[in-house]
């Protein structure tokens, strides 16, 4: 369950909405899917050991995994305020400011941030995904107010 703090009440135009900050840990949030995900990779293991037999392509494989999934293990910490989103975990900061925020795409769980106007598949790796969980309401209004708010509107 992430968690949200630092919220005050209605936003003034000119001062922008309330920082958001989210806790998200998905293994320790749902242990029994971390369970089902490590008894997966055990799987893949075992099957690329069977078919190759090679100490080096299962290393490559498990480890190509674990890095694709390692947000799932390791609780990270976003921060949405007046200079941007910010992303903490294992004491590492990661800061996206809202002027390079070319886009971004509301989805059913959070919010994918995208670094280019263009539509492009490729654009996913660049991006950074923010898990929203209850709050989805706070995390939009940031994006609105940031990213839509700075954008020229156009004449009808």
């Amino acid at each position: 369950m992430s968690s949200i703090s630092e919220l005050r009440s209605q936003p003034s135009p000119t001062e922008g909405p309330p920082p958001v900050r989210l806790r998200t840990w998905p293994l320790g949030e749902h242990p029994v899917r971390g369970l089902i995900l490590l008894l997966a990779i055990g799987a893949v293991f075992s099957v690329i050991w069977r078919y190759t037999s090679a100490p080096s392509m299962v290393l490559l494989s498990v480890a190509a995994m674990l890095a694709s999934l390692w947000r799932f293990f390791v609780p990270v910490v976003y921060e949405l305020n007046l200079e941007g989103v910010h992303q903490r975990f294992l004491g590492r900061r990661r800061q996206l400011l809202w002027r390079s925020v070319a886009r971004y795409q509301a989805l059913s769980r959070g919010i994918l941030i995208l670094p280019d106007i263009d539509n492009r598949p490729i654009d996913v790796l660049g991006g950074l995904y923010v898990p929203w969980d209850d709050h989805r309401e706070e995390v939009l209004s940031n994006f609105v107010f940031y990213v839509d708010g700075r954008r020229p509107r156009r004449a009808d």
